[in-house]
């Protein structure tokens, strides 16, 4: 559910923002929970959030002890980051969605996750494994703590 929600939050941020790698703003249509320093506070929606910081909500709020699990903010993140890279390293929507259908075996991904791993080696299958696109595909996957 997690990635069909990020992939959701990726186009509506796309659409209320277009693509500045630098401005970016998200507004959370649920209750939002911040947890700081062990203290965990509500905050009513609508509740805007920068959508082109590195938040790592997972490893940062959560722990990495949590493996396979995911997070929508790092997953949104990650997709705006390699859709508003430099050209040479973009990989725009309709480029995640067929890095998508590659991980998924060649088809739709309903019901199918796709794991980092195999959305790498899709972006490598795609582009050539050493290319910029695929290097950015992977990097940014790390950065932006959506590698779990």
């Amino acid at each position: 559910a997690t990635e069909r929600e990020s992939f959701a939050h990726y186009v509506a941020s796309n659409t209320w923002n277009g693509r500045s790698a630098t401005a970016c703003k998200f507004v959370y249509y649920k209750r939002f929970f911040e947890t700081t320093a062990g203290t965990t506070v509500t905050k009513d929606a609508p509740y805007p959030v920068d959508c082109t910081v590195q938040a790592k909500w997972l490893e940062n709020k959560c722990g990495t002890d949590i493996a396979g699990l995911a997070v929508e903010w790092d997953w949104m993140n990650w997709k705006r980051s390699v859709d508003t890279a430099p050209i040479t390293e973009n990989s725009n929507m309709g480029d995640i969605a067929d890095i998508y259908k590659i991980a998924c075996g060649g088809g739709t991904c309903t019901n199918k996750q796709p794991t980092p791993p195999q959305l790498v080696a899709a972006a490598r299958s795609k582009y050539g494994a050493t290319s910029s696109r695929a290097l950015r595909v992977e990097s940014d996957i790390i950065r932006y703590g959506a590698n779990h």
